[in-house]
């Protein structure tokens, strides 16, 4: 401490200058308009720049986790082809194949880039890098190569934002594979970013852990048979008529990088219908 007192008194004068010196620049940047303006911007330029070498750095250390998925896409994709009949190489329109097995696949897909996203909140939501100049618009789905992530809500010019499947307001109706049964709400009950739950299950089903949870015929945005994730848990409700069920999520909400915005190219159609039938039950 001794030396500690003696060093701060051979550098008193240093010290005073200093604290003289920020004392200065201080009052300058608070009373004088121009000056706290260009602090202001440097401080936000340098903010961003930080951001910006940050996210570059996520992005550089994720790109094994990133080949590993593109991986295990290119290997999904390659099944679909092998499952209609087309090989790697040959032109596949997805709007025009159909068969007497296959329904037509009537989607587009467009890839984007997450630049914000939040896990923790109860509301959660992304932001991706298209908007309505690249044909984005509200209500398409967006999915990523393991699973569903979400609903556009809104567009800028550039920009869209999207309702996670980590939000209260987001609801699917799933399929089980193994039991081909469309049934329940799924749901993310808040809390764990890595699984979602699922309700109004009939007891009397076959439900069982592990088996794979995927989009149904019910929804519009997604096209059916999408991967959400395995049952973990079951849980009898307590009017005992029903099961509830948790939901390990195949996305990685909290490493999601890139995501694919789903477009139906045959919603104005359905949408038509569904109006039709309405109107016709209005006048019943």
């Amino acid at each position: 401490m001794r030396i500690l007192f003696r060093w701060i008194r051979k550098q008193s004068y240093l010290l005073l200058t200093i604290l003289l010196l920020g004392f200065s620049v201080n009052q300058v940047m608070r009373f004088h308009l121009y000056q706290h303006s260009f602090y202001v911007q440097s401080s936000l330029g340098l903010y961003r720049q930080m951001d910006e070498w940050k996210s570059n750095s996520d992005y550089y250390f994720g790109l094994r986790a990133e080949n590993e998925q593109l991986a295990r896409e290119n290997l999904r994709l390659r099944n679909l082809l092998e499952q209609f009949g087309a090989s790697p190489d040959s032109t596949f329109l997805q709007s025009h194949y159909d068969s007497a097995h296959h329904k037509a696949l009537n989607y587009r897909y467009r890839q984007a880039k997450v630049i914000r996203s939040n896990t923790r909140l109860r509301n959660n939501i992304l932001i991706i890098d298209k908007g309505q100049n690249d044909g984005i618009r509200p209500n398409m789905g967006v999915i990523a190569p393991n699973g569903i992530v979400g609903i556009v809500i809104e567009t800028s010019a550039h920009y869209s934002l999207v309702m996670s499947v980590l939000n209260s307001k987001f609801e699917l109706t799933p399929y089980f594979k193994e039991v081909q049964l469309q049934q329940g709400v799924l749901a993310w009950p808040g809390g764990d970013p890595s699984r979602v739950r699922v309700m109004e299950v009939n007891k009397a089903e076959r439900i069982r852990k592990g088996m794979h949870v995927q989009t149904s015929y019910y929804s519009t945005l997604f096209p059916p048979g999408l991967p959400i994730g395995r049952v973990s848990q079951i849980r009898e409700s307590a009017d005992n008529t029903y099961v509830e069920l948790d939901v390990a999520l195949g996305v990685d909400f909290e490493r999601l990088r890139y995501v694919s915005i789903v477009e139906n190219l045959m919603e104005k159609e359905e949408t038509q219908l569904m109006q039709a039938h309405q109107e016709m039950q209005n006048h019943d």
